[in-house]
């Protein structure tokens, strides 16, 4: 990402107390064991975090008898039951557990609300006073039962805090700051957490970003006990390095920013996320840094200790540098997927990582080792003078896992695709030059913003010509993708097989986040914002919380 005040550049649409660390700083830095946890419940219709679940399939599970499901059959008859306003812009995916929908907004309010009524259960204002880059509360939330805990907690992260939150009441359980030595820093927490059950005790995980602000906290993945919030370890990829407490020189050369969410594949042990690209290329490499580009990285999730990174190769969007590592605005945003046994050749099955980039390329690892099984470009990126905007292409919202004709497929959108290489628009020191990407004569379909791709081979499916560009995530349920429009203002399912469109509704404002899908309604945050003293709302929106149902549901 580019490293200025420029937000457009990034367009993401997307402190525990000290004596209580104190009393548990032994067992935090213990060597966690292996537990079993009890499920939230039985028949899951829930959405209960970012992407569904811990591997962040985002897609709806079906419960024998559970009544019916957004399906290609009945699509067409979705309709608004409800809608909520916020005053404040919503760019999280919402959790939705047990009849409730847990939510933030860019104020720094999140609620509970009722699913079936809309009504207010209750509310949380945050306390946090970071100077975030795009509104309070971006992070999803997740909703979990803790071993031991009679109600279910709500982990999110708001502005630069990590909140731990009674389900049932809003009652704050714990709270850490991820910069504690400089409480009005510009770090702050757009990454969704992930909860690790298969560690004793149960950890929360979660990204920190800088946005670009020098000498402040090194950014990296966070660790915290999820009972108490006391830190059990951290990751800072620019360092290669993991620490136990989250005080440092603040010389964080911003190579290492996670906003990303994190995947969880707690039966391998492993997290595994995407990191920004490099802030200040020259700083990295006088202090060594170890992470000079946009990577993927896999972690012991007991420890912290990195297993294997992936950085993306050079491509016609970089700029200045003639190397293995490009210098383009190619974050990784789009979070990690985690997909077991997939049949990648004739007799050869992998668990595979998959995850996109703002470059527009996605690329399929091993889990194990990381090593690249496939790569693909079926988005078009969008990169411009980092003095004008940086980049606004590519693929930013998470992928979804579904079916497509019988096919094992996955689906991603595209942010606002240009047709331009290397700086596309160049208004530097030098006169204003205009790039144009030639390759997208031999394929235009790139420029389309909906596209499905095979997932044991990356080879494009279809891409779909009238879905508008979105920064939103993709979301699945039974043969039906619901896409929201960042620049349509609305909302639209249409079917995995072919990319045609079932159904569409406006919302009114544009949608940054993604559908959180329970049965035969979803739930779908709508508005897009920068800054937080005061976002900035242009234009005026309808910024709050739909609700869409199955007619007669």
């Amino acid at each position: 990402m580019v490293k200025n005040e420029h937000v457009v550049s990034r367009f993401r649409l997307i402190g525990a107390s000290a004596g209580l660390a104190a009393l548990v700083a032994a067992a935090v830095l213990a060597a966690p064991a292996r537990a079993s946890a009890p499920p939230l419940s039985g028949c899951q219709t829930s959405w209960p975090e970012m992407g569904h679940d811990p591997l962040h399939s985002a897609q709806a599970t079906s419960c024998p008898g559970a009544g019916p499901a957004i399906d290609q059959a009945d699509a067409a008859t979705l309709a608004p039951r409800w809608f909520m306003s916020t005053q404040a812009a919503v760019t999280a995916e919402p959790a939705v557990v047990d009849g409730t929908v847990y939510v933030g907004d860019a104020a720094g309010t999140f609620r509970a609300v009722n699913a079936a009524t809309g009504a207010l259960k209750w509310a949380f204002t945050s306390t946090d006073r970071h100077q975030t880059g795009f509104g309070e509360f971006v992070s999803s939330p997740e909703v979990i039962r803790l071993p031991g805990q009679k109600d279910a907690w709500v982990f999110v992260g708001g502005g630069g805090t990590l909140y731990a939150l009674d389900a049932a009441t809003g009652k704050v359980m714990w709270h850490q700051d991820v910069d504690p030595g400089r409480p009005t820093s510009a770090i702050e927490i757009e990454s969704s957490p992930v909860v690790d059950l298969a560690t004793s005790p149960p950890e929360v995980m979660v990204g920190s970003d800088d946005n670009g602000s020098p000498n402040i906290q090194v950014t990296g993945i966070q660790a915290f006990n999820a009972y108490t919030g006391a830190l059990r370890w951290k990751y800072e990829p620019e360092r290669n390095a993991v620490v136990h407490e989250l005080g440092d020189d603040g010389q964080g050369d911003a190579c290492g920013d996670v906003w990303s969410s994190p995947a969880l594949d707690a039966a391998a042990g492993l997290v595994v996320f995407g990191t920004g690209n490099c802030g200040d290329q020259a700083a990295a490499e006088a202090h060594h840094d170890f992470a000079v580009n946009s990577g993927i990285f896999a972690l012991s999730a007991a420890t912290g200790a990195r297993q294997w990174s992936y950085f993306e190769p050079a491509n016609q969007y970089d700029t200045g540098q003639a190397s293995d590592s490009g210098t383009g605005d190619d974050d990784f945003g789009s979070s990690a997927l985690i997909v077991h046994g997939v049949a990648v050749a004739k007799g050869v099955t992998r668990n595979l990582v998959v995850e996109a980039s703002k470059s527009g390329y996605v690329y399929a690892l091993d889990e194990a080792t990381g090593a690249k099984v496939w790569q693909d470009e079926p988005s078009q990126a969008g990169q411009l003078s980092p003095q004008l905007v940086g980049s606004v292409g590519g693929t930013i919202g998470a992928i979804a896992l579904g079916q497509s004709a019988g096919r094992a497929a996955l689906f991603m959108t595209s942010a606002v695709p240009l047709p331009l290489a290397g700086d596309g628009v160049d208004t530097g020191p030098t006169p204003p030059s205009v790039t144009p990407d030639t390759s997208l004569a031999s394929d235009p379909t790139r420029a389309f913003s909906l596209h499905a791709v095979a997932l044991a081979s990356g080879a494009v499916l279809w891409q779909d010509p009238l879905a508008g560009p979105s920064y939103a995530p993709v979301t699945y349920s039974d043969g039906v993708l619901l896409v929201p429009s960042t620049t349509g203002f609305g909302v639209g399912a249409y079917n995995a097989d072919t990319g045609a469109l079932l159904w569409a509704a406006p919302s009114g404002a544009a949608d940054s986040g993604g559908a959180a899908i329970s049965g035969a309604e979803f739930f779908l945050g709508t508005g897009t914002s920068f800054g937080s003293a005061g976002p900035t709302e242009v234009p005026p929106q309808a910024f709050g919380l739909w609700s869409y149902g199955l007619t007669g549901s």
